[in-house]
């Protein structure tokens, strides 16, 4: 395996961990979303956490771990955009009532940043902030 596919294969791994991180990722989930042979998840889960990007819990679940929050504190400085779309965000969702999302694209899925609930009483959150979902499902993984 070349050096730049273990890579390649190591941030699709990252990339699945981040989705399921709130409960963790079991490594027989990952082997079926990456479809990877479970020797060579198993590898290089282990070479990323001897590297600090992936942590094991109790539980053997797979979470990001410290050097992957280190690492996202520093590159943070230099994302500004969350920041930037605040006052269009308010503005969209107090001229509308409903809830703003702020999505980016993310590989092949869309990242929420931030959203801005509206005064409509009822509130559809369809995604949290700081999650990921598949390109195509909702209005902020479509093409405009």
């Amino acid at each position: 395996m070349s050096t730049v596919q273990s890579l390649e294969r190591a941030i699709e791994l990252l990339r699945h961990i981040s989705v399921e991180h709130e409960t963790g990722a079991r490594l027989s989930d990952l082997v079926a979303a990456s479809g990877l042979p479970q020797p060579t998840t198993h590898r290089l889960l282990k070479q990323m956490v001897e590297g600090g990007l992936v942590m094991q819990d109790e539980k053997r679940r797979y979470r990001l771990g410290h050097f992957a929050y280190e690492l996202g504190l520093l590159a943070s400085k230099h994302f500004v955009l969350k920041e930037q779309c605040a006052p269009y965000l308010q503005r969209i969702s107090s001229a509308t009532g409903d809830t703003a999302f702020l999505v980016v694209r993310s590989g092949v899925d869309s990242f929420c940043l931030d959203r801005q609930s509206g005064s409509f009483p009822i509130q559809v959150l369809t995604v949290d902030v700081g999650r990921r979902r598949p390109l195509g499902i909702g209005g902020g993984g479509l093409r405009c």
